[in-house]
């Protein structure tokens, strides 16, 4: 009886000590979140509080923001937001006026192209891209400053530059799939700046003509429908977020009916108006506009 209670308690010793010392091999590593991109994804103006003046510049990696740096990196930009909110590991190289060879070949300001950025084990990748690529700042300049038409020399390029574009973004999404290739990719749309002809554009009075409107949102549309059909081209890894949808809180109107663009009055508008007091904010989303992105991302992961 006595050597059955000591081998007895020799097996249960040996069951706890391995129970200790086996190394855990199936430990889950926080997925890894890359957010490539321009300036609708670094964050310029994500900050900023409709009807209030610029917030704290510290929110803009300092990194980022300096007379060397201008990529505008902001920490309540939708890709830090969204990190946060699903617990992934987040590596942010978005930067302002990026295009699809900054993604792809040639860095901005001393930094390595982003596609660097993307590695086997990325899980999730993010990115607004393609308005830079069509001249999306003189187009805005154009309309702003002056009486902008279809024969406008920035309309004129902008129209050449869609032409070109659907191929550089389906390399875009190749080069992504081909350093990631189990990576969910999601490609957004750029969302509504200025409203439809037929809607009211008040705090865009007096230099948005009602034809600049309607120019305005056919190009947007023109340019979302090339993200789109892309990433539909691109495989069942590949989804494009639709700022556009009627689902979208992008399009939702306020409790008194007010738009969401950058020509609304609404206290709960998405883009960011004209701001003097901040330039690079003008015309993209705000801290909404990026809980909005962040809302459309989240339920498409």
């Amino acid at each position: 009886m006595k050597r059955l209670q000591k081998y007895t308690g020799f097996a249960v010793a040996l069951f706890v000590a391995a129970f200790v010392f086996v190394p855990v091999t199936n430990a889950q590593t926080v997925p890894k979140f890359v957010s490539l991109g321009d300036s609708f994804s670094s964050g310029n103006g994500a900050d900023i509080v409709p009807g209030q003046a610029v917030g704290n510049t510290s929110v803009y990696d300092p990194a980022t923001n300096n007379a060397t740096n201008q990529c505008l990196r902001s920490s309540k930009s939708y890709a830090p937001l969204l990190a946060t909110e699903k617990g992934y590991a987040l590596t942010q190289v978005a930067c302002s006026g990026a295009t699809t060879d900054n993604i792809l070949s040639v860095g901005q300001f001393n930094e390595a192209p982003q596609i660097s950025a993307v590695t086997p084990d990325t899980q999730l990748v993010t990115l607004t891209i393609g308005g830079n690529d069509v001249g999306f700042v003189p187009l805005v300049a154009c309309v702003v400053t002056t009486s902008c038409t279809t024969s406008s020399p920035e309309i004129v390029n902008t129209y050449a530059q869609l032409n070109t574009l659907p191929q550089k973004i389906t390399n875009v999404l190749n080069a992504i799939k081909a350093n990631a290739p189990n990576a969910q990719i999601r490609i957004a749309g750029y969302p509504q700046i200025v409203p439809t002809t037929n809607s009211n554009a008040v705090g865009c009075q007096p230099w948005l003509a009602k034809s600049e409107q309607t120019l305005a949102n056919t190009i947007e549309q023109q340019l979302n429908g090339i993200l789109q059909t892309a990433a539909t081209q691109a495989g069942s890894t590949v989804k494009y977020i639709d700022p556009f949808a009627s689902t979208s809180p992008f399009m939702q109107r306020d409790l008194v009916g007010l738009t969401r663009d950058a020509c609304s009055l609404s206290a709960a508008r998405a883009i960011n108006g004209i701001r003097a007091d901040f330039m690079p904010a003008n015309f993209h989303p705000n801290i909404l506009g990026h809980r909005a992105y962040q809302q459309l991302f989240s339920a498409s992961i």
